[in-house]
C-alpha cells in the first residue's frame, strides 16, 4: 500500500486571534490557543460522541483482526482534548511528528500550545506527515 500524498500549497493565514473559535472542515468548533507568523495551535473538547465512535471502530478492527480492542482505541480515557497545529506554508493540519503525537502534558493551554509553536517556529518538530490533512479555505474561510 502507498502513502497517500497530500498536495502542499501555502495558504494565506487568516486573523485569527488566541480564544477566537473557528469552524474547520471537520465541522467542529475548534479554540485558538496560540499563533505565530506561520502556525496556529487549536483545541476542541473530547465529547462522548468521539469516545463512542472511537470504541467503534476499535471493536470492528479487533473483531476483524482477532485482538481485544484496546489495541486500536485512538482516544485515552483520561484525554480532555483534541489539538491541531495548522501549518498555513505548506497548507495542512495534524499533530506534531512527535512520538505519540502528544505534546507536553496534553492539557493544551494557552501557554503550552505557545511553547508548541516555538519549537514549530524552529523547526524542531513539524506537523505530522502520516496525521496531516490538508487546510480547506473557501472564500477566505476555514470551513
Amino acid at each position: 500500500m502507498f502513502p497517500r500524498m497530500i498536495r502542499e500549497t501555502a495558504i494565506q493565514p487568516p486573523t485569527w486571534a488566541v480564544g477566537q473559535q473557528v469552524r474547520l472542515d471537520d465541522g467542529h468548533d475548534w479554540t485558538i490557543q496560540a499563533a505565530t507568523t506561520n502556525f496556529h495551535a487549536l483545541t476542541r473538547p473530547v465529547t462522548q460522541a468521539d469516545r463512542d465512535a472511537d470504541r467503534e471502530q476499535a471493536q470492528e478492527l479487533a473483531d476483524e483482526y482477532g485482538v481485544h480492542p484496546s489495541e486500536f482505541e485512538q482516544i485515552d480515557d483520561d484525554a480532555e482534548v483534541f489539538y491541531t497545529v495548522v501549518d498555513w506554508r505548506n497548507g495542512v493540519r495534524g499533530p506534531c511528528d512527535l512520538s505519540g503525537g502528544g505534546w507536553g502534558d496534553g492539557t493544551y493551554s494557552e501557554d503550552e500550545c505557545a511553547a508548541m509553536l516555538a519549537a514549530f517556529e524552529a523547526g524542531t518538530v513539524e506537523v505530522s506527515h502520516r496525521n496531516r490533512v490538508p487546510m480547506r479555505m473557501v472564500d477566505g474561510a476555514v470551513r
